[in-house]
C-alpha cells in the first residue's frame, strides 16, 4: 500500500511540475532555517565533542568581593588550589588560566615567520572533565605539571600546518613564544563554539611566569586569573558548599582593613546556564529550563506556521484543480478517507523530498556561512578570527535528524490536511459539474 502510494505520489509530481516545485521550495526554506536554530542550540548545549560531560559540569569564573555582585575578578591561584579544589560534591576540578592572558604565537624555523594560536594554561583534571581523543601520544602527566615541565598537547590542525603529519611528533620540540616546548601527544581539535575546552595548544599552568601570584589590576584589588570546572551530579549541593566555604573563609579573624571577602552565592553556572548566558535572543527572566524551552518552541511554531499558511493556499488552488478528478474517483466507489489518504501520502513524499534539501542547505549554512551564523543566532562568543572547526557529529546527530524528520511531519499535516479534507468531502455532483 505503502509503495503504491508512493508510486502514485511520484506520478503526480511529473504531472504538476509548477505546483511540486513551488512546494518542494517552500518546505526546504522551512525546513532549512528551522534546522539551522535547531543544529546552532544543539551545538549550544547538547553533550559534543570534547563537551561528552556536559550535564554534569558546572563552572565558577568569578568571585565577588562585595555582597551586591558589583565587583569581582576570576578566581585567585590559593584560593582555587586551596579549599576550592578540595570539595565533597566535584568528582574532579579542572582549572585553567585565562587564555586571553597568554599570547600564543609559534615560531618557524626561518626566524621570521610565526602562526598565531590559542594556548590554554591548564591543569591534569581538565583532561578528565574534558575527554580529548588523541591521536598519537597522550597529555601532560601529573609529574611535569608538578615540575613546571615545558611540555605541550598539540591539536592535529596545529600539527599539519606545523610539521605536515599527526604522527611520529611525541618527543618533538615546537616553538612557542620563541620558548621549545616538548610535545607529549597530538589531540583531535575541538571547536571554537565551546569556550572553556577549546584550545589548539594546551600547556602546564604551572610554567607560566608567576602562575601563584594574585594580580593587582588597580593597586585597589586583588584579582585572580582562574577558572574552574566542576565535574558534579549534584550542583544545587556544590553551590551550597561554596557558600559555606565563602562563610567559613569570611568569619576567619584579620586586619578588617585590609581582609579580603568572599561571596559566591548563585556565582557556579551549569552548562545550561553557561549556554544561554548572554543569549539576546534569549533574555532570562528566570532560570528555570522550562521557560527557555517555551520560547524556543514560540519561535519554532512562527517558523512554521508562515510557511504552512502559504503552502495551505497553494495546495487549496491545487485541490480546486483537482475536483473534477476527485468526483470521477467518487463516483467509481473510492471513498473520501482512501483519497485523503493519497492527498496526503503525495504531500508527504513532496515534504520529505523538500525536507532533505532543506536539510542539506541547512548543513551547507552553517559549514560555509562563517562564523556570522553562530554569532548572530546563537550569540556565540568565538576566541580568534579562524572560522569554526564543526564536527560531523553535530551536523548527523540522531537528535538533528529526529528534529527534522518531525518537521516534515508536522508541516505536512499543518499545510495539507484541512485543504485535502475539504476537497474530498463535498459531493459527487458538486466536483463533477466543477468541470
Amino acid at each position: 500500500m505503502i509503495l503504491t502510494h508512493f508510486k502514485q505520489a511520484l506520478q503526480s509530481i511529473r504531472q504538476n511540475r509548477l505546483f511540486s516545485t513551488i512546494y518542494i521550495a517552500g518546505t526546504a526554506l522551512a525546513i532549512a532555517s528551522t534546522t539551522v536554530f535547531a543544529i546552532v542550540y544543539y551545538i549550544k548545549y547538547a553533550p559534543v565533542y570534547p563537551e561528552y560531560n556536559r550535564q554534569r559540569t558546572a563552572t565558577l569564573n568569578a568571585v565577588y568581593y562585595n555582597p551586591e555582585h558589583t565587583v569581582g575578578s576570576g578566581i585567585p591561584y590559593d584560593l582555587a588550589t586551596g579549599c576550592l579544589s578540595k570539595v565533597d560534591n566535584a568528582d574532579a576540578v579542572a582549572m585553567y588560566y585565562e587564555a586571553r592572558a597568554v599570547p600564543g604565537r609559534i615560531n618557524y624555523n626561518d626566524g621570521k615567520s610565526n602562526l598565531g594560536v590559542n594556548v590554554k594554561p591548564v591543569n591534569t583534571a581538565y583532561f578528565e572533565v574534558f575527554p580529548f581523543e588523541f591521536i598519537s601520544g597522550r597529555a601532560f602527566s601529573q609529574a611535569e605539571f608538578d615540575g613546571g615541565t615545558r611540555v605541550a598537547a598539540i591539536s592535529d590542525r596545529i600539527a599539519e600546518k606545523v610539521f605536515g603529519t599527526t604522527e611520529g611528533l611525541t618527543g618533538k620540540n615546537i616553538s612557542l613564544n620563541y620558548t621549545d616546548y616538548t610535545i607529549t601527544g597530538v589531540f583531535r581539535e575541538g571547536t571554537r563554539l565551546c569556550r572553556n575546552s577549546f584550545a589548539e595548544i594546551f600547556i602546564p599552568y604551572t610554567v607560566i611566569p608567576n602562575y601563584e601570584k594574585k594580580t593587582d589590576m588597580s593597586k585597589m584589588l586583588i584579582t585572580g586569573a582562574y577558572t574552574l570546572i566542576f565535574l558534579t551530579d549534584d550542583p544545587d549541593a556544590l553551590q551550597s558548599e561554596l557558600n559555606e566555604i565563602a562563610r567559613r573563609l569570611n568569619s576567619q579573624p584579620g586586619d578588617e582593613e585590609g581582609k579580603e571577602t568572599y561571596y559566591f552565592d548563585n556565582t557556579l553556572k551549569d552548562n545550561f546556564a553557561m549556554a544561554f548566558e548572554g543569549d539576546s535572543l534569549f533574555e532570562r527572566d528566570d532560570n528555570s529550563i522550562n521557560a527557555l524551552i517555551r520560547k524556543c518552541l514560540l519561535i519554532l511554531i512562527v517558523l512554521l506556521i508562515v510557511p504552512a499558511l502559504n503552502l495551505s493556499g497553494i495546495i487549496a488552488g491545487h485541490m480546486e484543480e483537482r475536483r473534477g478528478e476527485i468526483g470521477v474517483r467518487k463516483s467509481f466507489g473510492a471513498t473520501g478517507n482512501r483519497m485523503l489518504s493519497q492527498i496526503l501520502w503525495e504531500n508527504l513524499v513532496l515534504t520529505l523530498f523538500g525536507g532533505i534539501i532543506g536539510l542539506v542547505a541547512a548543513w551547507l549554512i552553517i559549514c560555509f556561512g562563517g562564523n556570522w551564523i553562530f554569532v548572530s543566532i546563537g550569540d556565540f562568543t568565538i576566541s580568534g578570527s579562524a572560522d569554526v572547526r564543526i564536527n560531523p557529529e553535530m551536523l548527523f546527530a540522531p537528535a538533528v535528524f529526529l528534529f527534522s524528520f518531525t518537521l516534515c511531519l508536522i508541516l505536512n499535516l499543518l499545510s495539507s490536511l484541512l485543504p485535502a479534507k475539504l476537497a474530498v468531502s463535498k459531493p459527487i455532483v458538486e466536483t463533477i459539474n466543477s468541470k
